[in-house]
């Protein structure tokens, strides 16, 4: 019994897939028509100082609106049917040399074909990490690199 449970896990260990393999290769095509976002912005680790919080905030939105996306300031903005909600979390830990972790999603609606319900869901999503740096150069530089994927992938899937 105990042979069986080993080699099962040992199975399941080594044919399993990361975490990102529920998510597309396509998953840039799901920003095809999203006209506005509203950005929310966080770093629950409370690592950063908030004048460059608001610095990275303002940095990110005004990359939007040069291509053309639309940014709401309040939820009540948002049509849900074609605009989004694109969360950026900056994620520090460690003393002055930090591990910088940046993940930026995008939820929207979407149809389910199988019930045909409209359910709110993490259409599009990019992740990335950086160590060995200051914290506040370490998430401007991972925000950079987010945006300019978040944006390349928009401009494809809007024929732009």
């Amino acid at each position: 019994m105990v042979r069986r449970t080993a080699l099962a896990t040992f199975v399941l260990l080594t044919v399993s897939t990361p975490v990102v393999g529920q998510y597309a290769a396509t998953q840039a095509e799901t920003l095809r028509g999203l006209q506005r976002v509203l950005v929310v912005f966080s770093e629950p680790n409370e690592r950063l100082e908030a004048l460059v919080l608001r610095d990275l905030y303002q940095d990110a939105t005004l990359e939007l609106r040069k291509v053309g996306i639309r940014v709401a300031t309040e939820a009540e903005e948002v049509d849900m049917s074609t605009d989004g909600v694109l969360n950026m979390t900056v994620f520090a830990d460690g003393g002055f040399s930090q591990n910088v972790t940046l993940r930026i999603d995008v939820e929207q609606h979407a149809t389910l074909v199988r019930t045909g319900e409209t359910k709110q869901m993490v259409t599009w999503f990019y992740e990335a990490a950086r160590s060995g740096y200051p914290a506040d150069q370490s998430a401007r530089v991972l925000l950079t690199d987010g945006v300019n994927e978040f944006l390349s992938d928009w401009l494809d899937a809007n024929g732009r």
